[in-house]
């Protein structure tokens, strides 16, 4: 396990055979296990291990259950051999789902008292979307609760997929039993699901999920079989199935087809376009999203109509709301039940194509609940489901209410994110250059602890954030976690990295191709490509990372999909490379930006080439070493005649106050040093983790005999890695 990575260990204290019930309140407060800092955790025993394992999953999405630890990483998923006869009620978890527009407490409290009288061994997760708070309900009764914020989910998948996928990691079952008010519990389950061993493709494991019968017509079937086959060879999607309450669900599969980053794989935008808004909704998108991994659904026995059903069928479903229907028959137990809180009632949270990541984070202060990476719907999906915000904005999940919409990519495809230090003058040339040739563009400038660029960008409309100094340039930890905050705050589709050296020639004519691309670097290769290929298939089967990928030098000028750049260098994913073993196997260099962007890349099977929008000047004035002569984007030598064009440039009397000088308190320690990063001395420096990777990273000892054997001799001159000791007097 590489250094600084966080292994969650509570996996290990949940029972693989212990049965779980998911329960899930569509919008609602606050659900235990989701506890905000400082909250009180309510469960205790299995449940509270269950809720530590939730909040482990927040920080470490890839981990799995042990159990199934390292099977999901291959190619093929086998399942296990087919039950016999009845399932055993210790191999099942229940998720619940309890909308909030018509939630009823007597009614769910109904619903859990006959899981448990049927399935006793079964555990219960309880997920509210933004509704009733069930957190003393469940003190009682030994199940899981968690409050997430309202999002109307079953219209919204990306909410909906990671709560379902954090549940399945917290229960810890071999199948998974999904509820909501329209199911009837009235019995045990008596018929295993076929696993699929004498299947059509007579492959071992190719179901995935079994529920009522469905004949619905699929859109882009072939593409989802081709989506399929990277897994499954032998994989056609010939059928649906209904997969709402009382569907039943294999967990690894939940698991492998799921992830964030899985989900994202498919182009939601233009399923919809060909097939309605309909495949928003939880039972159809969880029917794409399983066969884009595939995995086959099926038919159940155990699930039928209410009208002329077997009265030994274990779930009933009624399209009428069949918990509902008996609430006469309850004491309501207000006592247990809190109400929605007022923060959560949202004008028109009922809406349906209504989500949007940064309205989300921007409402609800976090993407605690939903997939981390975005998504922005279409211009053709906004103009046909919601003409009305050409008016102005009145969906707050969707867009701000101030009659703006929330930028998406089809306004402005690049967003430009400016690394920054001093000259103030070639920063200020560069922003009104960018305003000249992408004026919708958005510009994020980051400073790395230097000079202070708020009056710019008051001036010019852009972001600017002043980071601690990290000589970040030579430290991957604080340079990722300041471009994946740059990549988050732009909301494009794609992030333009510039220096101030880099000059602007003209608009963009040759559009990325890839997921990454920057200037031609002739000949160049690198070490360790069996370590990060191996790494890059568990994500991408067959992923190779190609001479040509390594010859695109990521400098100023390169370009970066928003997506690869939120996946690739967020904390936990660059956290899984092993930083000490790449750099004593190779050189320091290994550390500088260009370098450790192109090994996090390849790692997590990005696409990286180089791109003809960029240009490398070197000896000669106006002909471009590498690049075409017409690029937008030039690179400049340290031995470009007279010098980098843009450190030539004059700061103008009239400009002076748009840079304020650097804050005393950066000023006070030279930070130009390589090797140089501790994560504890960061933060003693600065007071907290800010701008910077909040996993722990420590140099070997390898290292510092390589680079710095003075600190290990006890003398430490570098405060940014090391604290020196008070001298005695």
């Amino acid at each position: 396990m590489p250094p600084g990575s966080r292994v969650p260990g509570v996996w290990r204290l949940l029972p693989v055979s212990l049965v779980v019930v998911i329960v899930v309140i569509h919008s609602s407060k606050d659900l235990v296990g989701f506890r905000e800092p400082g909250e009180t955790l309510v469960p205790s025993g299995v449940a509270g291990a269950a809720l530590e394992a939730l909040e482990e999953t927040d920080r470490s999405r890839a981990a799995l259950p042990a159990r199934t630890e390292g099977r999901l990483q291959q190619n093929y998923v086998a399942a296990p051999a087919p039950p016999s006869g009845p399932l055993s009620s210790s191999k099942i978890g229940f998720y619940l789902h309890v909308e909030s527009a018509t939630a009823s407490p007597a009614a769910l409290i109904r619903q859990v008292r006959q899981v448990k009288r049927h399935f006793p061994k079964s555990r219960i997760f309880v997920m509210s979307d933004g509704g009733m708070d069930f957190t003393s309900f469940c003190k009682q009764n030994g199940c899981i609760f968690a409050l997430c914020p309202p999002a109307n989910d079953l219209w919204h998948p990306w909410p909906f997929f990671r709560r379902l996928y954090d549940a399945t990691l917290a229960l810890n079952t071999e199948f998974l039993v999904f509820l909501d008010q329209h199911v009837l519990v009235q019995g045990p389950i008596r018929h295993a699901p076929a696993m699929g061993s004498t299947g059509s493709t007579g492959t071992i494991g190719s179901y995935a999920a079994w529920g009522l019968e469905e004949r619905r017509s699929m859109v882009l079937a072939e593409e989802m079989t081709s989506l399929g086959q990277e897994r499954v060879p032998s994989f056609q999607w010939t059928s649906m199935a209904r997969l709402g309450g009382g569907a039943i669900f294999w967990s690894e599969a939940l698991l492998d087809a799921l992830t964030d980053e899985r989900v994202m794989r498919l182009d939601w935008n233009r399923l919809a376009q060909q097939g309605g808004k309909g495949i928003f909704s939880f039972d159809l998108a969880l029917n794409y999203a399983l066969a884009a991994r595939g995995w086959s659904v099926s038919v159940w026995d155990d699930l039928a109509l209410v009208d002329g059903a077997d009265e030994k069928t274990a779930f009933l479903y009624d399209q009428g709301s069949a918990t509902a229907s008996r609430e006469s028959e309850l004491d309501a137990s207000d006592e247990l039940v809190s109400p929605r809180s007022a923060e959560y009632d949202v004008p028109n949270g009922d809406c349906q194509v209504c989500y949007n990541l940064q309205r989300y984070i921007e409402n609800w202060g976090s993407a605690k609940c939903t997939n981390r990476l975005p998504f922005n719907y279409s211009k053709v999906m906004l103009e046909k489901y919601h003409p009305q915000l050409a008016d102005g904005c009145n969906l707050p999940t969707l867009c701000k209410p101030d009659g703006s919409l929330q930028r998406k990519p089809s306004d402005s495809k690049y967003g430009f994110y400016l690394h920054v230090y001093a000259d103030p003058a070639a920063v200020i040339f560069q922003v009104r250059q960018l305003r000249k040739f992408f004026p919708g563009s958005p510009i994020y400038v980051m400073s790395d602890g230097g000079m202070d660029f708020t009056p710019l960008c008051k001036q010019q409309g852009c972001t600017f954030v002043l980071c601690p100094p990290a000589n970040d340039r030579w430290h991957p930890w604080p340079f990722f976690k300041r471009l994946v905050d740059a990549a988050q705050s732009l909301n494009t589709e794609y992030v333009i990295m510039l220096e101030p050296d880099n000059t602007i020639h003209g608009p963009i004519r040759r559009e990325p191709q890839h997921d990454a691309g920057g200037i031609f670097v002739k000949d160049r290769s690198f070490g360790l490509v069996d370590y990060v290929e191996k790494m890059a298939q568990s994500r991408v089967p067959g992923f190779k990372w190609t001479k040509t990928a390594m010859s695109a030098g990521l400098a100023g000028g390169a370009y970066f999909r928003r997506e690869a750049i939120l996946d690739a260098f967020s904390d936990d994913n660059m956290m899984k490379l092993d930083w000490n073993m790449l750099g004593e196997r190779a050189t320091k260099e290994i550390y500088s930006s260009d370098f450790a962007m192109q090994f996090a890349l390849a790692a997590r099977g990005w696409h990286i080439e180089p791109w003809e929008e960029t240009a490398q000047m070197d000896k000669q004035k106006d002909v471009p070493l590498t690049g075409p002569k017409d690029a937008a984007f030039r690179h400049y030598c340290s031995c470009y005649p007279g010098g980098k064009p843009t450190y030539n440039i004059k700061l103008k009397k009239e400009d002076q106050k748009l840079a304020l000088d650097q804050p005393a308190e950066y000023g006070r320690v030279n930070s130009v040093c390589q090797l140089c990063y501790n994560l504890s001395r960061y933060v003693s420096l600065w007071g907290s983790a800010r701008c910077t990777n909040e996993i722990p990273f420590s140099y070997s000892k390898l290292l510092l005999q390589r680079y710095h054997p003075e600190v290990l001799e006890g003398k430490c001159e570098l405060p940014w890695l090391c604290q020196r000791k008070e001298s005695k007097k």
